[in-house]
């Protein structure tokens, strides 16, 4: 979005490149590592991260498959 705008991101949030299909240049990128996500990590994960509110995942036939793994 900071190259949309004509603007240089911030070096603190760039740390790769990727090549640009059509100008086959380099641009500076954010790269996002991976994570998988299971029930022994949601809470840390997408509940903290306010993805997915608890409140919204935790409805219904999941309740119990929450509160196994600790999700509140």
């Amino acid at each position: 979005m900071y190259l949309r705008a004509g603007l240089t991101p911030p070096s603190t949030l760039v740390n790769g490149t990727t090549v640009d299909p059509q100008t086959h240049k380099k641009v500076p990128s954010v790269l996002l590592k991976p994570e998988w996500v299971t029930t022994a990590n949601m809470a840390s994960t997408v509940i903290a991260d306010n993805f997915v509110p608890a409140s919204q995942l935790c409805v219904g036939t999941y309740v119990a498959a929450c509160s196994a793994a600790g999700i509140k």
